[in-house]
């Protein structure tokens, strides 16, 4: 199916381009069923277009490969690509960047192409034990799948997997805050450790998850699966985007909606002793 998609992706821009240059040329000569002809057959084209469009979108969602996600892996050349050797698919579908000398986004892959575990898991706890050793204090996750959902059914397979592969290290390597999406709402958890609430008096700092991707669509209410979510400290159905603002005394981070009004906000103090001058 993807090869097609390739192909037809290739013969649509020759024909398409073909249909523009026959028309500039001719267009004093084309009589008038001509020209409604050579529109309704662009027309056409466009249609199928939009729906392979579609498949890619669908595939990019329930891809198993890279070659499965193709509007998806070229965006990210984020490594040095030898573009005679490698392409922008043979890259992984996690990586890290790096916010000034102390702080690191993890933007991980929650089981879409890449397992949480095995290679992706290997990585993150080379990375972020390197990281740790650099002096990196304020380590974020972000990723699509949620560990703590707001919506969907806690207990299901990929939610309980997420979090047997990747609460022991964000615990172990003490991960500031995880950005969470997929369920559309807003949702901050409870400041979280071995998948309990780390409770005052602590030696824990905590896990903040916070989410659940509503900016780019309607957050609406809808049935909430039912299930036991005593992790959550707040949910509201509203869409939102969210501000992260990060200091040497804390980390704070911030929920605005689309009017532009901070709604919630919460504040992580920074181990003072190691955060830079």
């Amino acid at each position: 199916l993807y090869t097609f998609i390739h192909f037809y992706t290739l013969l649509y821009t020759f024909i398409h381009f073909y249909t523009l240059l026959y028309t500039f040329i001719h267009f004093h000569t084309l009589t008038l069923s001509a020209t409604f002809l050579l529109f309704l057959f662009t027309a056409v084209l466009y249609s199928f277009l939009f729906f392979l469009s579609f498949l890619y979108f669908v595939g990019a969602l329930y891809a198993e490969t890279p070659y499965q996600a193709p509007f998806y892996y070229p965006y990210f050349t984020y490594e040095n690509l030898d573009l005679l050797n490698k392409l922008p698919y043979d890259l992984p579908s996690y990586h890290a960047h790096y916010v000034g000398s102390t702080s690191a986004i993890y933007s991980l892959d929650s089981n879409i192409v890449s397992l949480s575990s095995g290679k992706q898991a290997e990585w993150m706890e080379t990375k972020m034990n390197s990281d740790t050793r650099r002096g990196i204090t304020n380590k974020f996750a972000l990723y699509h799948v949620g560990l703590y959902p707001s919506v969907q059914d806690p207990n299901k397979e990929i939610h309980t997997q997420l979090r047997q592969d990747w609460i022991p290290k964000f615990d172990s390597h003490s991960v500031t805050v995880a950005f969470e999406n997929h369920d559309q709402t807003y949702k901050r958890t409870k400041l979280m450790f071995n998948n309990t609430e780390v409770t005052p008096g602590s030696p824990h700092k905590g896990t903040l998850y916070v989410g659940d991707g509503a900016f780019g669509v309607y957050s609406v209410p809808e049935e909430v699966e039912s299930a036991q979510r005593d992790y959550l400290d707040q949910v509201e159905f509203k869409s939102h985007v969210l501000f992260t603002t990060v200091t040497k005394k804390s980390v704070t981070v911030s929920a605005i909606s689309v009017e532009g009004r901070v709604f919630d906000r919460f504040v992580i103090p920074t181990d003072e002793n190691n955060a830079p001058e």
